[in-house]
């Protein structure tokens, strides 16, 4: 029972003290913006001074808008997740996936400041780039498998951006090749290179704190998702694609990547390769299952592999 009442109260409270320091703050920003800069300079700012109160008042939104966003994905995550699968039951394959991953955010902190390993054209870059394009590749490689159009298009979606993502991560292969950079992304981009990425910095804060909500919650409101897919005509046949519910403690690593990003690493440089070696797992686990339904004379429609799609 403790699940089912401590656990909310405490998020719902924390929830309730969230919004009313989102209040004040909004208040003091209203009524007493100079003075409650002045407060903020000479508690944090070494030299007295804050250079760029407007980004400072985007950040403080953004961090309060991801414990909100944080308090309700563990409220999925507690509450309604009842009959997560324990790590030791895992299969083998998703155990070196969680393994990898944390793996991977761990060796990213150790050598953040290590040129070779997390700068451009570094390990963690090139790394990120090669896993992103191979899930790309078995995402297009499962279409034989498919009938329906809203099928075809989610392979086809998503595996386009996945190679969108690794061509972009490698600004593709101008460093490789050695073009020059077009007129316009030379002055509009922020690296200057030839990527479309770097066009939008002012708003990765908000993209990322969007991705990885959205990420987590894809797993911790899994069947919730799957419910409501299915009373949908149109989309029903979309349940096969839901994330296996293997991968559900995934949502706890884009919570942590969530904070770590918008508080510490401005870069993204350990999120962005979280996201390929997820992807490349994913891709590799929808693959497996595809083909085992199909080996099982199930066919390749969704209403004929839902079933699947709960393993």
């Amino acid at each position: 029972m403790l699940k089912q009442t401590v656990l909310p109260k405490l998020l719902n409270t924390a929830i309730v003290l969230l919004i009313l320091a989102a209040l004040a703050i909004s208040a003091a920003l209203i009524f007493a913006y100079d003075a409650f800069f002045a407060f903020l300079a000479s508690r944090f700012a070494g030299d007295n001074a804050i250079s760029n109160p407007h980004a400072v008042v985007i950040s403080i939104y953004l961090l309060l808008g991801a414990l909100i966003f944080i308090d309700v994905l563990l409220k999925g995550a507690w509450i309604y997740y009842e009959d997560e699968i324990p790590v030791a039951a895992l299969p083998q394959r998703l155990k070196i996936f969680y393994v990898s991953i944390v793996g991977v955010i761990i060796f990213s902190m150790v050598f953040h400041k290590v040129p070779a390993i997390y700068g451009e054209d570094g390990l963690l870059e090139n790394a990120t780039a090669l896993f992103a394009f191979a899930s790309g590749i078995i995402f297009l490689s499962l279409l034989r498998y498919f009938k329906k159009p809203i099928q075809k298009l989610y392979l086809y979606g998503f595996g386009a951006a996945a190679i969108l993502f690794a061509c972009e991560e490698i600004s593709w292969g101008q460093r490789i090749f050695g073009w020059e950079t077009p007129a316009y992304l030379m002055e509009n981009n922020v690296q200057q290179e030839s990527n479309l990425h770097n066009l939008f910095n002012d708003y990765f804060d908000f993209g990322y704190l969007m991705l990885t909500g959205a990420l987590a919650t894809v797993f911790f409101y899994r069947k919730q998702l799957i419910g409501l897919l299915g009373r949908i005509p149109q989309l029903k046949n979309l349940i096969f694609f839901v994330p296996a519910k293997q991968f559900f403690y995934t949502g706890y690593v884009f919570i942590y990547l969530m904070l770590f990003t918008l508080i510490i690493e401005k870069g993204a440089e350990t999120l962005e390769v979280s996201i390929s070696v997820f992807l490349l797992f994913y891709s590799y686990n929808l693959m497996l299952r595809t083909k085992k339904a199909a080996q099982a004379g199930l066919g390749t429609t969704a209403p004929q592999m839902v079933q699947e799609s709960s393993r």
